[in-house]
């Protein structure tokens, strides 16, 4: 894969310039970065969740700048403080911002990438452990993730580090600033510039690891909450009406790539309606919300039978409880776009981590990533977002492990019966 992606790049250099890619083709979602920070940097806070405002904003930068983006447009989707981080960026031309960007981008995937290394076991030999970065390089999610220059590289980091502080178990000794439960918290609460990337993560890593882990979500949240209403007057409010308004526009009003998500709202969508616009069907809504309390219903009883056998909690265990909760999230949101499946770099780590035969659960994670790689060019066309149902899969499969193995503690924890001798 590595090597027919390679081809590809030396290939395409060697095309003409008007039927190769280029670099005003790539790197459009960095727009939408841009003109918010572009916003928050000239302090135009009612034009920051505009979309009228946006694409006038980002047309006329595509004339300057030579950006071959046609009538499209991005709209700024994350909460408003996010919009600060790109205010400095803004600030330099189009272009080098670009490129600060992805140098970013960059340096938080390698760093991730170590992470992840880090956690096969001590014996793996190198081989094993190139195949991390190899298999995440090649993967389609980080392909997109770079091609689009998303920020799913910085999520990746922050994941990572969320999951090295919680797998860590604290000592009663350890002062309140040591403690891994908060320092897992705290970081777990940047997540909420994407919200659908926290919100479920956030909960089980509460459930899991008790006060000092709501103790740094809550404190990361309310800084976040803070800075725009010290900074930015009556964002806040701006943002909660047009949100909703501004998602209606883009998904029910117009034509939409339901393909490139991977939630189950998405799966059923597209089946039954295709991209043509509209409000969801009846039908759509009613089986996305049979399939989603399914599959959080599985977890969260999994997740109980956890936290009832605490005495007998391993690494193991609480391994397999981060892998399905990572694997479940993206289908129980309503918005999860596909580049940030990236994420399931960390559970496909940690299963590898054990170093123990899992053939079905193997078989299904080749499938899923092989599929990743056509999906968004055929499921448009067929009405089938494959991934969906292959992720479904997988995150039963996941969740049943955590169930097995509980199961498992459970009976041993129960007292022996003992039988009169024959």
């Amino acid at each position: 894969m590595a090597l027919f992606l390679l081809t590809l790049a030396i290939g395409n250099l060697l095309l003409p310039a008007n039927r190769s890619i280029t670099n005003n083709m790539l790197g459009h979602d960095f727009l939408a970065f841009y003109t918010a920070g572009t916003f928050a940097r000239q302090g135009q806070f009612d034009r920051l969740y505009d979309l009228n405002a946006a694409r006038d904003f980002q047309h006329q930068l595509a004339i300057a700048e030579h950006l071959e983006i046609g009538q499209s447009f991005g709209p700024f989707w994350n909460p408003p403080f996010y919009a600060w981080v790109f205010a400095p960026l803004s600030a330099l031309p189009y272009h080098a911002a670009l490129t600060v960007w992805m140098v970013f981008n960059a340096l938080c995937l390698a760093t991730a990438l170590f992470l992840l290394v880090r956690w096969l076991p001590a014996d793996a030999t190198l081989g094993t452990r190139l195949m991390v970065p190899l298999l995440v390089l090649v993967s389609m999610p980080c392909l997109q993730a770079l091609n689009h220059a998303q920020n799913t590289c910085g999520s990746l980091l922050l994941v990572c580090l969320v999951v090295h502080f919680w797998r860590k178990h604290p000592r009663n000794d350890q002062s309140f600033w040591s403690d891994p439960s908060l320092w897992a918290g705290l970081i777990c609460g940047l997540l909420f510039y994407k919200p659908q990337l926290g919100a479920i993560l956030a909960a089980v890593l509460i459930l899991t690891r008790g006060r000092r882990a709501f103790m740094g979500v809550a404190i990361a949240g309310t800084t976040l909450l803070l800075i725009p209403l010290l900074t930015m007057p009556g964002i806040t409010a701006d943002y909660l009406q047009r949100l909703p308004q501004n998602i209606h526009f883009m998904q029910v009003e117009n034509t939409y790539l339901w393909e490139r998500h991977v939630t189950l709202k998405s799966f059923w969508r597209l089946l039954l309606q295709g991209r043509s616009a509209g409000e969801a069907l009846p039908l759509t809504t009613i089986l996305t919300g049979i399939s989603g309390l399914t599959l959080s219903g599985g977890l969260g009883l999994t997740l109980w039978r956890y936290l009832r056998n605490h005495s007998n909690q391993n690494n193991l265990q609480l391994d397999r409880i981060i892998a399905a909760t990572i694997v479940t999230s993206p289908l129980l949101m309503p918005f999860y776009f596909d580049y940030d499946l990236l994420l399931l770099a960390i559970p496909a780590t940690l299963l590898a981590s054990e170093n123990r035969s899992q053939r079905w659960l193997n078989i299904n994670w080749v499938m899923l990533g092989v599929w990743m790689l056509f999906n968004s060019s055929v499921a448009g066309q067929f009405r089938v977002n494959l991934t969906v149902p292959l992720l479904a899969s997988l995150a039963v499969m996941s969740i049943r492990r955590v169930f097995d193995q509980s199961q498992h503690l459970a009976e041993q924890s129960e007292p022996a019966i003992l039988r009169p001798a024959a």
